[in-house]
């Protein structure tokens, strides 16, 4: 399956994700340009439909493309059936592709998906990230926080709040369904989020809460752009 290399107002890099279901184990191999993040996000598809890796093989070549291969069965030990093997497919495309924003997209200071913001305007100091969960989970905070620290974010400052009356007062109407959250967040210099960790975070908090839509324009930036 090869990933559409073209989206509107953008340029998006050629990708190739390809499945072999003849052995013992279902193989994922994904070919993309590489950009920090890239195995984050296969980890968490894979984790999120509860599949586990035997074997994987990671290499990048000389002009910065990745070919990862997996090795892959279900929590049994059962390589995956054709359908899921193809679904499987779909759900790693729709994820990993790679794209360059546009010049607006790029001097953008708030980015927004479904009931995740990230604010580099409502602070003078710090960049603030705003999540609305839909539904109590036990490890919604832990998702967050790992999610945060595996992108270099520093959290100076939350609000986690389960009352939808104080919730309101912090995040405004129509986002306080479930449990709200609020973070004061630097880099590790003490600076807001630029473009690049910004978006990267939207894009993991994204497959955190399991929002897809839009992903591809999510994706982080290319390795130059994020230390």
């Amino acid at each position: 399956m090869e990933l559409d290399p073209v989206m509107e107002g953008e340029y998006c890099m050629p990708g190739e994700i390809e499945i072999d279901n003849e052995g013992d184990f279902t193989k994922l191999t994904i070919e993309v340009k590489d950009y920090p993040g890239l195995l984050r996000v296969i980890t968490w598809v894979l984790n999120g439909l509860d599949l586990l890796v035997e074997t994987a093989k990671l290499t990048t070549d000389d002009e910065g493309m990745a070919k990862n291969v997996f090795w892959i069965t279900d929590r049994r030990g059962n390589k995956l059936s054709n359908f899921h093997a193809r679904m499987l497919q779909e759900r790693v495309g729709d994820f990993v592709v790679y794209c360059t924003p546009d010049s607006k997209t790029l001097s953008s200071h708030r980015f927004e998906s479904g009931a995740i913001v990230v604010d580099n305007e409502e602070d003078e100091k710090f960049t603030v990230v705003s999540i609305a969960e839909g539904k109590e989970r036990v490890s919604a905070l832990l998702d967050v926080a790992s999610a945060m620290t595996g992108i270099g974010v520093i959290i100076h400052e939350a609000i986690i709040q389960g009352d939808k009356k104080q919730a309101e007062q912090l995040l405004g109407n129509g986002r306080t369904s479930g449990v709200t959250f609020k973070f004061w967040v630097s880099d590790k210099q003490k600076k807001k989020l630029d473009y690049a960790r910004a978006t990267a975070l939207l894009f993991t908090l994204n497959l955190v809460f399991g929002n897809s839509s839009d992903a591809r324009l999510r994706t982080p930036m290319p390795q130059h752009a994020v230390a």
